[in-house]
């Protein structure tokens, strides 16, 4: 989990596409941007509001606006405002503090407005 206030434009981690957008019942909004080498990030508890022209399919750029942070994750509705992230590879789910420093994971929110 990323702390951040609610609203905060979310910036994709990384170049990629737009592979799906889904409204889970636990998890909330959520983005799944497909990236080179199996890898997949996600993102989920985002405000229903997306980013522009942010649809499945759209090519994305490191720090493009995907979404803004909401509460929309009810099994996290307790926790103060926050981007849920995960990333997968190859359909595993990793550590992405293995591929990101803690400063650009903190920072995915700030990304999106150098974008």
């Amino acid at each position: 989990d990323i702390a951040s206030e609610k609203g905060s434009a979310v910036g994709a981690a990384a170049d990629g596409i737009i592979k799906e957008i889904s409204d889970d019942p636990m998890m909330g909004m959520c983005i799944y941007v497909e990236h080179n080498g199996g890898a997949m990030s996600v993102y989920k508890n985002l405000s229903n509001v997306l980013g522009e022209g942010i649809e499945a399919g759209v090519k994305v750029k490191a720090g493009q606006t995907i979404g803004y942070t909401g509460e929309t994750a009810i099994i996290e509705i307790g926790d103060a405002p926050h981007l849920h992230f995960e990333l997968e590879i190859d359909g595993q789910a990793v550590n992405p503090l293995d591929y990101f420093s803690a400063a650009t994971m903190s920072s995915l929110q700030e990304q999106a407005f150098e974008g």
